[in-house]
């Protein structure tokens, strides 16, 4: 991914059937780290570590949401020294920030859920789109939305905002 994001800066990077260079959501951001702040170790590992300050924070909110404040401190100590997660923020890996945003859908829906602004679906849908440029297998999240949607029979028009955020970072 370091090659990739470099390539992006010399403006030499080729898109083709290997899967990690269609990884955009990982290269992109670390190659406009590079222009920033120079090629060096702190700006190709500035993304995971930023997601991994931040998932920590999204543990303690989706703890608070799901159950209360407690649990929500109690989750993201615990994810602050898990030891995968220390090793993968000083590492350009694309499970971290995938898994981030991935999680920040679902943290978005959840709160969509419980207060139902319209934004907030389409902000679901932009956030799964990211997590899906990272990793692709972060798609999987709509399935687990679609459960909760079948199970709460909570069905709603504004659900598509979801899909048209989804596809408009695809398109973007």
């Amino acid at each position: 991914y370091y090659n990739f994001a470099f390539e992006v800066t010399e403006n030499k990077f080729e898109h083709s059937g290997n899967f990690h260079n269609t990884r955009i959501g990982l290269i992109y951001p670390t190659a406009f780290f590079y222009i920033l702040f120079g090629i060096n170790k702190y700006s190709s590992n500035l993304l995971p570590l930023v997601t991994s300050i931040l998932s920590i924070l999204l543990a303690f909110y989706l703890g608070k949401l799901l159950f209360n404040e407690t649990t929500g401190l109690i989750a993201s100590f615990l994810l602050s020294f898990y030891p995968v997660h220390v090793m993968y923020s000083s590492i350009l890996f694309p499970d971290l920030p995938s898994a981030f945003f991935a999680s920040l859908g679902i943290f978005l829906f959840l709160k969509a859920e419980e207060k139902s602004p319209k934004i907030m679906y389409l902000l679901t849908g932009l956030s799964i789109g990211i997590a899906y440029l990272i990793k692709e297998l972060s798609i999987v999240i709509f399935a687990v939305i679609a459960l909760f949607v079948i199970y709460k029979r909570s069905y709603k028009k504004e659900h598509l905002l979801l899909v048209a955020g989804y596809f408009s970072i695809l398109l973007f």
